[in-house]
């Protein structure tokens, strides 16, 4: 796990998200989120991509858990498995509607 947080630092496309207040979608009270140092945005330029975190078995198993925004998909892959080389570790791809910078538009299946 040392060595991701470290990794984290060290590239520059990766931001440590910033510790702010939200609503708890159960009580509706406002919660203080603080990330864990494990946590880092993907940013393109200044924009948020997506987002990596080391899964909660990190030292076992080796996972970094990725998700991204629909638009960015191509960005946030070619950044992901640069860092994963880099650690040995393995990707698990999340789509994330939390992230998603504008909607996407549908289209209709071809059948």
């Amino acid at each position: 796990m040392d060595e991701w947080v470290a990794c984290i630092s060290k590239h520059p496309e990766l931001r440590r998200p910033r510790a702010r207040t939200i609503t708890n979608p159960f009580t509706n009270a406002p919660f203080r989120y603080v990330p864990t140092p494990d946590k880092a945005n993907i940013v393109e330029g200044a924009a948020p991509a997506g987002a990596i975190e080391a899964s909660s078995e990190f030292e076992t198993d080796g996972q970094l858990l990725v998700y991204s925004n629909d638009r960015r998909k191509a960005f946030v892959r070619k950044i992901a498995r640069r860092i994963a080389r880099s650690l040995g570790a393995q990707l698990l791809w999340f789509p994330d509607p939390l992230i998603r910078l504008a909607p996407t538009k549908s289209r209709p299946r071809a059948r």
